[in-house]
């Protein structure tokens, strides 16, 4: 890859999705796309860059992107972050919901890779709330660039991932069990 093919791959990664890939990232982006070149069946990354500059659909940017994006997740992954959601923002929807103020609770968690994240803050509310869970409209809106991350979060299934990342659903079952229901606009339901 010369150095004029990771300059457009690079300036493409950036207006289509803001990611900013360094001289540093160079080796990373050889790495990631050589598979994707042998899967087409190119010889160079100037064959690929002319693929890219006559994607007129899209579809390819897409794989790109999808390729050039690191997934790093799991279930309640940031300490902190969970610590903050209990200590803070889920005291103060409890008030809020206490005084009649309103029973909506919004969330938005971006860079979701596979639904770890965003189905961990659910489950604190769901469990924070308990039975004041009635009535209250919860939404958590998971997004993420990669597409193919999304499409394995939309399906909610995690297997092994769970177990010993969730107090009470360890192997052999007991506990809650944790379901994805719907289709398009997805809700988490918990189920004893």
């Amino acid at each position: 890859m010369t150095r004029d093919d990771f300059r457009i791959i690079s300036d493409l990664a950036s207006r289509r999705t803001g990611i900013d890939l360094g001289e540093h990232k160079a080796q990373m982006v050889y790495t990631r796309l050589s598979r994707r070149l042998r899967h087409l069946g190119l010889t160079s990354f100037r064959d690929y860059v002319r693929l890219l500059e006559r994607d007129e659909d899209g579809g390819e940017t897409a794989v790109l992107v999808n390729a050039l994006t690191t997934n790093l997740t799991k279930f309640f992954r940031s300490e902190t972050h969970f610590d903050h959601l209990r200590d803070v923002v889920i005291p103060d929807c409890r008030e809020r919901i206490r005084r009649g103020q309103s029973r909506r609770i919004r969330i938005w968690s971006t860079a979701c890779s596979t639904g770890e994240e965003p189905y961990s803050i659910a489950i604190s509310i769901l469990r924070a709330l308990g039975e004041n869970i009635a009535g209250t409209n919860v939404r958590v809106l998971a997004t993420d660039i990669d597409t193919d991350m999304l499409e394995r979060a939309s399906a909610g299934v995690y297997g092994d991932k769970w177990n010993g990342r969730l107090p009470g659903l360890e192997a052999g079952g007991g506990g809650l069990r944790w379901t994805l229901t719907g289709r398009r606009h997805q809700s988490a339901q918990v189920e004893e």
